[in-house]
């Protein structure tokens, strides 16, 4: 039985946590796991193997597109609601400190702030002005300033 292993550097999202449930499935592997700040998340899977030869190069790349996905830190909707811009739109580029107000995330008359996790800058917006976001889901992601 062959377990992949990729260690988050940023925190455990629900896309993250499907992003690497596909690729296990894709891949062929039999089980997931994903550690961060002591939270653990394992998963066994009944999948059927790809052949050996197709799978080396395949590998490597999911393994990088994980680790890539997993170093930048995300911005997440703490509700279910709207996404709404709070100042300065959220935008490629734009540099954000940790705890500072990026966004809000708007539904049945409530606003609620959505902070930076990190000090960075703004690598990946995934979300436009008005549309519905679910609780967890990734707004942006930050490319850590070192």
């Amino acid at each position: 039985m062959e377990r992949y292993t990729p260690h988050l550097m940023v925190g455990i999202d629900l896309n993250a946590i499907r992003h690497a449930l596909a690729l296990a499935r894709t891949k062929g592997y039999d089980e997931v796991e994903i550690r961060f700040n002591g939270v653990e998340f394992q998963a066994r899977l009944a999948a059927t193997p790809a052949p050996t030869s197709q799978r080396t190069g395949e590998d490597d790349a999911a393994r990088a597109e994980l680790h890539q996905i997993a170093e930048k830190p995300a911005i997440t909707s703490p509700v279910v609601g709207y996404y709404r811009a709070k100042g300065k739109p959220l935008e490629v580029g734009r540099q954000v400190r940790q705890g500072e107000i990026v966004a809000m995330v708007s539904g049945l008359g409530l606003h609620n702030d959505v902070e930076s996790p990190a000090t960075g800058e703004i690598a990946e917006v995934l979300v436009k002005e008005g549309e519905p976001v679910e609780f967890g889901q990734v707004i942006a992601r930050i490319e850590v300033n070192p």
